[in-house]
């Protein structure tokens, strides 16, 4: 079964989705992810102001050089945010 993630969001990240799940870019912008792809962890984005998100079975994909991650969860959430200013934890493992 295939996860319906943002059409924008997998596009943008297919090149960081493709490295960090093995699939092929064509793969990801035309058919997205599997429940398979995404890892029995919450991750947790901590922001400067003092609020948080937390996402669970979630990854997190990263453009260091441009300063931008973006977290993707199983049930098709996704945030996308620069790395400054915020932590992102990984705060469970999941069994």
């Amino acid at each position: 079964m295939y996860i319906q993630i943002n059409k924008l969001i997998a596009s943008r990240w297919a090149e960081e989705l493709a490295a960090r799940t093995g699939k092929s870019i064509k793969a990801i912008k035309s058919q997205g992810l599997t429940a398979q792809d995404f890892p029995p962890q919450t991750v947790q984005v901590d922001y400067a102001d003092g609020s948080r998100i937390a996402f669970r079975n979630a990854l997190v994909v990263q453009r260091r050089d441009q300063d931008e991650m973006a977290v993707i969860s199983r049930d098709g959430a996704a945030v996308e945010l620069k790395e400054s200013g915020t932590r992102t934890v990984i705060i469970a493992q999941s069994h």
